[in-house]
């Protein structure tokens, strides 16, 4: 019986004993695992310390950068003589004036031409003369306003005396005559040469001959309205001329 009793002592005791150890070992394994937890724990917080720096650093790097690149490329602005930042220029848009073209014109219509633009600026904005244009009777030097019309008559106007007047009209001026006005000057039927003559509307080389034969044999002609005793000259053809002519 004491053997039996001790035999179940001792299996207790090696049991107690294995315990001890397994319980032994788990604390050891418990206390390693802690350990390392702590130091995976501290490299992490050594590294998120000196990682934030790292990307500031990196981060001022780049803005210094990208800041000198700035003032590189941005142009200096002008200064004066005293080193005040002077004015930039500007260009000023054009003056423009607007104008009415009619009569024998390819295209007749309102235009806008730059300032100081003369009739035949206006002339050619509206395609250029007819071919039955009276350009003679218009000063297609003369300068050009706000506002003005410039009329061409035609040679059919001319030669029915229906020559529109004023031909170039300028509002400032308000009146026929004034330095809008184209003024040709007349002729002389008394001294004019065949050549003047021929100038005239309707007034051919034949006709201008039998002019000047006529005052050569029946000697000046006492009025305008005499003109008319000269063979091939009649009613219409003296009213195209009789704002052209003179004794």
């Amino acid at each position: 019986m004491k053997s039996h009793s001790g035999l179940l002592e001792g299996i207790k005791n090696r049991r107690k004993l294995r315990s001890l150890c397994a319980a032994s070992t788990g604390n050891t394994l418990i206390k390693l695992l802690v350990s390392a937890g702590l130091l995976l724990a501290l490299i992490g917080v050594v590294f998120l310390a000196l990682q934030p720096k790292s990307q500031s650093f990196a981060l001022v790097k780049e803005e210094a950068e990208q800041e000198n690149l700035a003032v590189a490329t941005t142009p200096e602005a002008p200064v004066d003589a005293g080193g005040n930042a002077a004015a930039v220029a500007t260009t000023a848009p054009e003056a423009t004036i607007v104008v009415y073209v009619s009569g024998a014109v390819a295209n007749p219509a309102v235009y806008e031409l730059p300032e100081g633009s003369r009739v035949n600026d206006a002339v050619l904005a509206a395609g250029g003369l007819q071919e039955d244009a009276a350009a003679g009777y218009v000063n297609l030097a003369q300068p050009l306003t706000d506002g003005q019309q410039v009329n061409i008559p035609s040679l059919a106007d001319v030669e029915a005396g229906a020559l529109p007047t004023p031909v170039l009209t300028d509002p400032a001026q308000g009146s026929v005559g004034g330095a809008g006005t184209q003024v040709p000057e007349l002729i002389n039927i008394n001294t004019a040469s065949k050549e003047q003559l021929e100038t005239l509307p309707g007034i051919g080389t034949v006709t201008a001959e039998r002019i000047i034969a006529y005052r050569t044999a029946q000697g000046s002609f006492a009025q305008k309205e005499d003109l008319k005793k000269v063979s091939g000259i009649g009613d219409k053809k003296y009213a195209a001329i009789a704002d052209l002519i003179c004794v």
